[in-house]
């Protein structure tokens, strides 16, 4: 039968569907057969072939179908996918893109072509081939597969279910893509989706084994370890050969701790393929789990064979040595692992481990923390916690023992090592705590002891021995128990039982590890006086050291060898324990320096002591014996220190806190010897020279009322206490208890009648009573007894002076100077005679005379330097109160402070000067001249409110005190109160009536009112009282420059030049020329006065207003700054640094200068108004009104605030109250043209032309060389048809300013209305020029 060869390709087509390959085969060769020229024939053969992976025959087709038909694009690509199984992916290629050239819109080849670049690792190629492919034929689900395994690749797992759902969509039977979407969702951990998927795969291909094992794969990640077993199970049935299945069978049985089961499944593994690692690994895995480490061994050895850098291998045999204590052989083999892998968890932590236990804990610890950045792990914190301890780093095993702690509170082990680290950190009562829960929990030998020895250290030995008896109970073989228990008995000074102790101890331990208990054994026996036999133990524990860590025992045989009084031997022993650095250094050197002591060899037992210091700072009796020594050698200072030292270690230590007293008394700090012996009789109360002593030195302090209590309990522990008794009524005499003192001196003069100075105090008190007459009696008994005495016939005169027998009282004088050339008190007293008689030179040469004598004469320092002040010789005053030697009589004498004070502020030292009048104040709370002299300080550093209470307190305590009120009246001047500041300075003159100042203060705060007249009265009664009283002349001279009197005030301010050249004086000047407008003049006489004083706020202020009219804002600025820099509560220079900025545009500083000008000086009109201005500005109209009501408030003639405000209600439109206010302002004789100039146009506003132009008459009689006036007149004129009138008032403006815009635009609006066009261009073109806005008015 004769067949066509197409007919036969399609016969050959069917049986290859069926895959009856050999049938397909015989067709396709018929029909080339029947044609060799049939390519289809040859094409179809190569499918066949290829079809059945006989790729080389495949090939062998193609070609021949390609030699027929070179361009035949299927077959290209056939050609292309064979070579692409053979690996040859450059020819395949090259087939591939062949196929493309000749078919550009082919799937099959980009398809194709991206498998073969996936396979030459160009991932990201192949996907965009595949994306071609698809975009060519959308359901080439195939195409879709390899996409979405390609993304898999890339670990691009959502891409990738993308892809494989796209595939799905196509082909819902495509058990392969289900399976590879299971396993993209298995990577993103998404379970319960991956799961239906591989069910689907299944469903779809039941015996689909790897489905089963990815399946299996799956539950192993979620750790359903029984799961897993089912599916690797079926996997298996499926397959019987399945290695990888059979593999994870057993993983999963060594999860379920079946090992021999899983031993199994790895054995059938292996002998599916012999030398298969994994399972081998896994089976070695186990072994090692189940400690059969041999095998464990012989299963790693066989996996090394093939993969001897096998990290899991290093490490598993690593572990398994490890496991068997061969640590040198498994740090070996983890070594080589951590060489591989450095960023494994389980091979670092595990060389770390094993570094351990080789005790290389510095490498260990350095490993399991690299362990620990890898992994977090609670066991690493423990590992680390114990390696660091070994270390002794205690801090950092601290910190990781604590993080272990946190997560396992049950862990007693752990908790037990936490108190040892706390221990060695010195950490006791929490190591303590630690101990204590440990042995709740369970009994513990060793933490019985741990917590005795902690017991031992807080010196609880009692409940140590407890501990210590748990540790030994049972057997009683614990050597460390008993060894503890022993030095616990020691210090519980049961030294026989002790001893004891140690014999079992050093029974039970090896000799050469019995060092410690050799030398406790010697304490103990030292301390029952046994020396020799002491030092025998000490000896042996010497021969067991070897020469090592003898120091020590050097110190407790040296302490024996003292005992023995073998000095030198002892001290020989001592330098060798110094010299090896032996913990007892610092008690060496003091044995060392008592030793010393005992030869006599003081030098060097200082040295000594000073070493034992050095090396313990807290060895109270080191620095006592120090301080012993020093006191000895006169060296009161450095025994003083010591002695404090000493007593601050240890609180209780009476003899070192009374040779403290000793020392400072020795020093004169007698204020300390007090605290001192206040320490003293808190630890001795029954000592009574303790208590005379101290009462001593109060007395010397002036504190006679606590002086007074000690000399009560003196003589009441000792009645008979002559010494006791006296003083006791020196100290009732300086206490005011006169009376009281007459009585203790009898009764100290029956216990030794030939004390004249119970007599010369008798007579003190009877004066002190205004008894001079008998004080008199009393001192010339006293004189009887002792003729010649200097110190009686000084009180006699003391006593005349009081009975104002003054001249008998020098006569006396000059008799005991006589007697004794340097009784200082004479010359003090001789001084204060010529003081109340004004004589002050004479009163400065005694007082000096006296300080000449005796350097501490403090009582005539103070004289001298109120002697000075009273003189003006303020400096000299000062130096002698900073010359004063006592500074404790100065801060116990409230006179002596306030005198003090006084020079300090003369000088103007505030600060200092404040601190001493508070000062004196803590001591006198109710002294009126102090609160008066503390005020006078506020108000100077400007606390003007702190000034103004101290004023009130010193009134309250004395009403009629002129300074306190002349002082207030001052303050309140200051802060602009000028009415609370006349009825002050009023009241003041009522109770001193001719005061001068008091007068030229009244006078300046009435010109701050503007109460002229009245101030002018008051500087010429001021002036009257004292013409030489420059203050008041400069402020008269001030009251006629503000009443525009220059001529006056110049000869007023000459006069006062006369008497003293003063800054004020050249200020005054200053505001003279700028009225006259000499500028030059004024700034130079401004320069003079600051010349003069370079921090005069009120000069720098006056100089900056007129560089602010001059417009020089710059140099103005600094002047200001400066001005605020010296007095920051200078209310002008803020109010004029106001100005300035409102000059510059800058309103919210400007605003802001006025406020704090406000602040400071609530009475400030001229602050208001210009805060008034500043709205008006801003056009907060009646924010504006409001500070100019205020301004007038203030100061009801202001005619500048009257001004501004009428300007404010004509911006508001409102020109009839504009006009009654401008009235006000005229009325209040304003000199301001502009005042007129805007009256005249808010009449124009008013439409009363008449009244408008009367208004400018009246500026221009006050300007007549202003522009704008006439520019007004004129537009009134041509309002009234007067147009030549008005151009000539525009032709006088312009003749007055060139550049007024406004004129020449007016007058070309009158040449217009004249018909004169070119004439009105020329101006309208001229004032365009110098204004443009101009331009859209005209439009």
């Amino acid at each position: 039968m004769w067949l066509h060869p197409e007919t036969m390709i399609k016969l050959g087509n069917e049986f290859f569907q069926k895959k009856e390959f050999d049938q397909a085969i015989n067709w396709y060769q018929q029909s080339i057969n029947k044609n060799t020229q049939f390519v289809e024939g040859y094409y179809n053969l190569g499918l066949v072939y290829m079809y059945r992976k006989k790729f080389d025959d495949a090939i062998n087709y193609f070609k021949q179908s390609l030699d027929l038909r070179p361009s035949f694009p299927e077959a290209l690509c056939s050609m292309g996918i064979a070579l692409y199984n053979l690996n040859q992916y450059e020819k395949a290629l090259n087939y591939l893109d062949q196929a493309l050239k000749h078919r550009q819109s082919y799937p099959n080849p980009l398809k194709y072509k991206g498998d073969t670049i996936r396979k030459m690792g160009n991932l990201q190629e192949a996907v965009n081939q595949y994306k071609q492919a698809i975009q060519l034929k959308p359901d080439f689900y195939q195409a879709h597969k390899a996409l979405g395994d390609t993304y898999r690749k890339l670990k691009e797992y959502k891409l990738s279910i993308q892809s494989y759902d796209n595939a799905l969509e196509y082909n819902q039977k495509y058990a392969e893509v289900f399976k590879k979407k299971a396993d993209s969702l298995r990577n993103l951990g998404i379970f319960e989706e991956s799961l239906q998927n591989y069910t689907k795969a299944i469903e779809i291909r039941p015996s689909y084994p790897k489905a089963y094992n990815d399946a299996g794969l799956l539950f192993i990640q979620n750790t359903k370890y029984k799961e897993g077993v089912e599916y690797f199970q079926k996997a298996v049935q499926l397959k019987q050969d399945y290695k990888d299945a059979y593999n994870n069978l057993g993983v999963c049985y060594y999860h379920l701790l079946q090992y021999q089961e899983a031993i199994t499944q790895f054995d059938t593994a292996l002998q599916i393929q012999v030398g298969f690692s994994i399972p081998m690994l896994n089976k070695a895995s186990t072994l090692l789990r189940m400690k059969k480490y041999d095998e464990a061994n012989k299963c790693f050895d066989q996996v090394m064979k093939h993969q001897p850098k096998n990290v899991q291998v290093l490490l598993g045999k690593g572990i398994s040595l490890y496991e068997t204590k061969k640590y040198e052989q498994a740090a070996l083999l983890l070594s080589q692992a951590y060489d591989i892998d450095s960023n494994n968890f389980e091979v670092v932590f595990n060389y770390g481990v094993c570094n351990f236990q080789l005790k290389k804990y510095k490498e260990a610890l350095q490993l399991l923390q690299e362990a620990q950045q890898l992994r977090d792990t609670l066991e690493g914190h423990f590992n680390q916690a114990i390696c660091s301890l070994y270390l002794k780093d205690y801090e950092y095993s601290k910190k990781e023992i604590e993080m272990y702690v946190i997560h396992q509170e049950d862990d007693m082990e752990a908790k037990s090592v936490q108190g040892i680290v706390e221990y060695y950190l010195n950490n006791l009562s929490f190591a303590q705590e630690c101990f204590q829960e440990v042995l709740k929990r369970q009994e513990n030998q060793v933490v019985h002891n741990n917590l005795g020895v902690i017991l031992l250290l807080n010196q609880q030995f009692d409940e140590a021995l407890k501990h210590f008896n748990a540790s030994v109970s049972g057997k009683g073989d614990y050597a460390d128990g008993l060894y503890n228990k022993g030095v616990a008995l020691c210090n519980l000074n049961q030294y026989e039982d002790a001893i004891r102790q140690f014999n079992k101890a050093i029974q039970l331990k090896p000799k050469n590890e019995c060092k410690f208990a050799f030398i406790n054994r010697g304490i103990c026996l030292k301390n029952l006086k046994k020396f020799n036999e002491a030092i025998q133990n000490y000896d042996e524990a010497i021969q067991l050291s070897q020469g090592t860590d003898v120091e020590d025992i050097y110190y407790f045989k040296g302490n024996c060898l003292l005992e023995l009084n073998k000095y030198e031997d002892a001290i020989q022993l001592y330098d060798q324990a110094i010299q090896l650095e032996s913990v007892y250094s610092s008690s060496a050197n003091f044995q060392k320096g008592i030793a010393y002591t005992n030869l006599k060899h003081f030098d060097d037992a200082i040295q000594s002591y000073q070493h034992a210091i050095e090396q313990n700072s807290q060895n109270s009796w080191a620095y006592f014996n120090l301080g012993i020594t020093y006191y000895n050698l006169e060296n009161y200072e450095q025994a003083l220190i010591q002695f404090t030292r000493s007593f601050d270690i240890q609180p209780t230590f009476k003899d070192a806190v009374f040779n403290e007293a000793a020392a400072y008394i020795k020093l004169k700090r007698y204020a300390e010897a007090i605290n001192s012996l206040d320490k003293y009789n808190q630890l001795e109360s029954n000592d009574y020279e303790s208590f005379f002593l101290k009462g001593c030195l109060l007395k010397q302090l002036m504190k006679y009322e606590e002086a007074l209590e000690c000399f009560s309990k003196a003589v009441q522990q000792k009645p008979n206490f002559f010494e006791g008794q006296f003083n006791k009524g020196v100290a009732q005499l300086e206490s005011g208890l006169s009376k009281e003192a007459v009585i203790t001196f009898d009764a100290a003069f029956k216990l030794k009648s030939d004390s004249e100075k119970s007599l010369n105090n008798k007579a003190v008190s009877l004066l002190n009573l205004s008894k001079p007459e008998e004080a008199i009696k009393e001192l010339e008994k006293a004189i009887k007894l002792s003729p010649n005495n200097p110190t009686l016939l000084n009180n006699k005169a003391v006593t005349l002076i009081d009975l104002k027998r003054q001249d008998e009282a020098l006569i006396i004088l000059d008799e005991v100077i006589n007697i004794d050339p340097t009784f200082f008190k004479a010359y003090n007293n001789k001084g204060t005679i010529y003081f109340n008689q004004k004589n002050l030179a004479q009163a400065q040469q005694y007082f000096q005379k006296a300080v000449e004598i005796n350097h501490e004469y403090d009582s005539a320092r103070i004289n001298l330097s109120i002697t000075f002040q009273e003189m003006g010789e303020y400096q000299l005053a000062v130096q002698q109160c900073e010359l004063i030697s006592n500074q404790q009589w100065l801060n116990s004498n409230s006179e002596a402070l306030i005198a003090f004070a006084t020079a300090l502020r003369n000088c103007d030292r505030f600060e200092e000067a404040k601190q001493k009048y508070e000062l004196s104040l803590q001591l006198n709370p109710r002294h009126s001249q102090a609160q008066n002299g503390l005020g006078i300080v506020y108000s100077n550093i400007g606390q003007y409110e702190d000034a103004l209470k101290c004023y009130d307190q010193a009134i309250n305590l004395n009403n009629r005190y002129p300074e306190a009120l002349n002082n207030k009246g001052v303050t309140l001047y200051l802060m602009g109160r000028y009415d609370e500041s006349v009825q002050m300075l009023q009241q003041s003159l009522k109770l001193e009536v001719k005061n001068a100042q008091t007068l030229n203060n009244l006078g300046a705060s009435l010109f701050y009112l503007k109460r002229y007249d009245e101030a002018n009265k008051i500087f010429d009664q001021a002036i009257q009282q004292n013409d030489q009283l420059m203050e008041a002349l400069v402020n008269k001279a001030n009251v006629l420059i503000a009443q525009e009197n220059l001529t006056e005030a110049n000869k007023l301010l000459q006069k006062a030049s006369q008497i003293k050249d003063s800054p004020y004086i050249h200020n005054a000047y200053g505001i003279i020329a700028q009225k006259q407008k000499q500028t030059d003049k004024a700034i130079s006489s401004y320069q003079m006065a600051l010349q003069m004083l370079p921090t005069f706020p009120q000069c720098l202020s006056n100089q900056a207003t007129l560089l602010i009219e001059t417009e020089q804002y710059s140099q103005a600025l600094d002047l200001l700054k400066q001005a605020l820099k010296t007095d920051q509560n200078n209310a002008e220079a803020h109010n004029n640094l106001g100005v300035l900025y409102y000059k510059q545009n800058k309103l919210e500083l400007s605003q802001n200068e006025y406020m704090e000008a406000i602040k400071l000086k609530v009475h400030n009109p001229e602050a208001h108004s210009n805060q008034g201005v500043i709205f008006c500005a801003k056009q907060d109209y009646s924010q504006a009104l409001q500070c100019f009501d205020e301004a007038i408030k203030l100061k009801s003639d202001f005619v500048k605030a009257y001004h501004n405000k009428g300007t404010t209600l004509y911006e508001k439109e409102n020109f009839k109250e504009a006009v009654e206010i401008y009235d006000k302002a005229i009325k209040g004789k304003t000199q301001d043209p502009e005042t007129y100039y805007n009256k005249s146009i808010a009449l124009q506003g008013l439409e009363q032309f008449d009244d408008a132009l009367n208004a400018l008459e009246q500026a221009y009689k006050l300007a007549p060389e202003m522009a704008l006036l006439y520019v007004e007149k004129g537009t009134l004129m041509y309002r009234k048809g007067k147009v030549d009138e008005a151009i000539k008032n525009y032709d006088m403006a312009i003749q007055l300013q060139p550049n007024c815009a406004e004129a020449y635009y007016n007058k070309g609006c009158a040449l217009e209305n004249q018909g004169k066009i070119d004439e009105s261009n020329k101006n309208y073109e001229k004032a365009f020029q110098i204004k443009p806005t101009l331009v859209e008015k005209k439009k």
